[in-house]
């Protein structure tokens, strides 16, 4: 059995409701091919790159799981006939590499956590300590009031007459 991975992407249109229960038809999907499922991710609503189909938004998932290459073609067949997936990519993953991805998975799932437990207050000490070391290298000038008067923008009626003089003569 092969490792894959089947990223799929939903219109933004899409609530999340909806979204859920179109990611279980491809679950039921992926288990009517005998495909072992090992993880499901859930990715957040994002803006994408460029406008597809007319979306600026998408909701993304991901699942990896095993099965025989054989399935392979067969699922991509029923993901581009699904008028609700937006996009779909399937790949080719390297024995052992879904045990990481699972890891990472949990991990980032669980990150938040652990950043707020490790904060301490010694930790918080040396960065405020950090920080206040650091001096800046050049002192910061504040502009001077005579240069800040000389900078003043024209008026619009002085725009007007330069705009009208440039239009009048020959050297556009």
């Amino acid at each position: 059995m092969q490792a894959y991975e089947l990223c799929a992407l939903w219109s933004g249109n899409h609530t999340e409701d909806e979204v859920e229960k179109l990611s279980g038809e491809i679950a039921v999907l992926l288990e009517s091919f005998n495909v072992s499922l090992k993880h499901t991710q859930k990715l957040t609503r994002r803006k994408l790159a460029y406008p597809i189909m007319g979306n600026t938004h998408g909701s993304y998932r991901v699942w990896l799981f095993e099965c025989d290459g054989e399935y392979v073609k067969d699922i991509d067949k029923k993901l581009r006939l699904n008028s609700d997936v937006v996009r779909h990519l399937i790949i080719t993953l390297d024995p052992g590499v879904i045990e990481k991805r699972i890891e990472r998975a949990k991990e980032e799932k669980y990150a938040h956590l652990r950043r707020d437990t490790e904060s301490t207050d010694e930790s918080d000490s040396e960065n405020d300590r950090e920080k206040t070391s650091e001096a800046p290298k050049k002192p910061i000038e504040e502009p001077k009031q005579e240069q800040a008067q000389t900078k003043q923008k024209p008026s619009i009626e002085k725009l007007d007459e330069k705009l009208d003089e440039i239009l009048e003569s020959d050297k556009i």
